[in-house]
């Protein structure tokens, strides 16, 4: 009996000892500061705006994180305009300077060495991208091969999904500004890109209503958080941030950030007089979205891959069903 009293009180002290050292070690694991970045100029999911004192930081996943982590202690790192190239953030990910970057994606050469967040929580969805003019000309996918398309290289995409647009007959041009250019004087018949930028895009520069889009994505590129693979405890914020992840609660915190952000968008851009290329090239769409596309964690991690065809337009709340 004192044998069996003795482990009892053995196998106790052992527990209350690996207790305290699992305490501890959670106290300093939520006092360590993680400094944020991300993609530097792709709204709505990453990007930094001008303020009076330098540049602010804006996720979508940001806010949903304070939600879910209000312990935690996000850093966000004071940087001017020469720090905003993707390359030198990236580099600064790598040596470790910044823990957490917003926007990565699998299978991608630009983001190799980034440890990355399991499953994804959002796509960013491709779509085919026309005019008033041009839309009733694809009907498929493979209808893109026959007429020039456009697009442009301000956007993020992943090499996936590169490897798929270098198959058809599309132009690559610096700017939306650019892409749109070509697709309203009728240099080309499409353009191919995200829904959630280019609905910013346009809203800035007053083509909302002139443009439509695919109902279904072309392509959907799941989008990641990643962590500096030199962050102490790393282990540790990898396991905290894929059962965040996991949490429906948190894709709907996402999904609410997107609408925020775009709607932002459209009002503080009502009235923006279109480009004069335009107004005189192109006619109102009647039904044009409205709406932003609903997000969902995507079936596939590695890129996405191309529909058999391309519906009719409908609104943006019927597009982002399933995203």
């Amino acid at each position: 009996m004192k044998k069996i009293v003795f482990l009892m009180f053995l196998a106790f002290a052992c527990l209350n000892q690996a207790y305290a050292l699992n305490v501890v070690e959670k106290e300093d694991f939520l006092s360590d500061k993680l400094s944020v970045s991300g993609l530097p100029d792709y709204p709505p999911f990453s990007y930094y705006t001008k303020g009076s004192r330098g540049y602010d930081y804006t996720s979508i996943f940001l806010m949903p994180l304070l939600k879910e982590l209000p312990h935690f202690k996000f850093e966000y790192p004071k940087v001017n305009e020469e720090d905003l190239a993707i390359k030198d953030i990236i580099l600064k990910m790598r040596l470790g300077e910044y823990k957490i970057f917003f926007g990565a994606y699998s299978g991608t050469h630009m983001f190799d060495g980034l440890s990355l967040v399991y499953p994804a929580v959002i796509s960013n969805p491709l779509h085919i991208i026309t005019t008033a003019e041009t839309h009733d000309k694809i009907h498929h996918t493979d209808d893109l091969k026959l007429f020039h398309g456009v697009v442009s290289t301000s956007e993020y995409f992943s090499d996936f999904a590169w490897r798929k647009i270098n198959e058809l007959n599309v132009e690559k041009v610096n700017s939306t500004y650019e892409a749109y250019e070509k697709l309203f004087t009728g240099e080309a018949t499409y353009m191919i890109g995200s829904i959630y930028y280019n609905r910013i895009q346009a809203f800035r520069l007053g083509l909302s209503d002139y443009l439509i889009y695919s109902q279904k994505p072309l392509f959907k590129m799941p989008v990641f958080i990643a962590f500096s693979s030199l962050t102490p405890k790393l282990s540790l914020y990898l396991k905290t941030f894929k059962e965040i992840s996991l949490k429906p609660s948190f894709a709907h915190h996402i999904k609410e950030e997107i609408l925020r952000i775009i709607e932002e968008e459209r009002v503080k851009n009502i009235g923006v007089v279109p480009p004069s290329f335009s107004l005189s090239a192109a006619k109102p769409v009647d039904d044009a979205p409205q709406e932003l596309e609903n997000s969902a964690q995507d079936d596939t991690l590695k890129g996405g891959k191309i529909l058999d065809k391309i519906p009719e337009e409908k609104t943006v709340q019927d597009v982002l069903e399933g995203i």
